[in-house]
């Protein structure tokens, strides 16, 4: 769809929100946005975490050539045992430590570039 048929100001989803005017009660189609929560524990398995933690913490990572160790440690600590960070929800863990892989991932990239 055209943007001009998404986007009016600051509302987005225009069609959709005429449509769902039509279809669904006004309590229903009027509501605003809302997010919703990321079933991490769902999506990880126990092999995939001990992965992380090997890559990310284990002598051959490359991540101590850009950030302190005990910047990074406990996220990804938590991410692998599962238990609650007080300073991050665990959703936020989880996109921190995919942040940390992808730059472990660019550097080991970058290494092999001739």
């Amino acid at each position: 769809l055209p943007h001009r048929l998404k986007v009016k100001g600051r509302e987005c989803k225009q069609v959709l929100r005429k449509v769902a005017a039509r279809q669904l009660p006004r309590m229903i189609a009027e509501k605003p946005k809302r997010g919703f929560g990321v079933p991490v524990d769902r999506w990880v398995n126990a092999e995939f975490r001990s992965c992380v933690r090997e890559t990310l913490l284990g002598s051959s990572s490359r991540l101590p050539e850009l950030f302190r160790p005990e910047g990074y440690e406990s996220i990804v600590e938590a991410f692998c045992s599962g238990r609650p960070d007080g300073r991050f929800s665990r959703s936020a863990i989880f996109r921190r430590t995919i942040f940390l892989l992808s730059i472990h991932l660019h550097l080991e990239g970058a290494g092999s570039v001739s």
